[in-house]
């Protein structure tokens, strides 16, 4: 699993952003169910792999 997170330099930015990443189908759900397990997660602990 990976976590990350993006700044954008303004409003106006993400919005449009969001709304492409919304609109294309490769960001949607193959599955309707969980794609993580939630107990590992917590026991399993976090690695930085990049940290820019």
């Amino acid at each position: 699993m990976v976590f990350s997170w993006v700044v954008w330099p303004s409003r106006v930015a993400r919005d449009e952003g969001f709304m492409k990443a919304t609109a294309d189908p490769r960001m949607r759900p193959a599955f309707n169910a969980m794609p993580i397990d939630g107990m590992r997660m917590i026991f399993g602990g976090f690695a930085v792999k990049l940290d820019v």
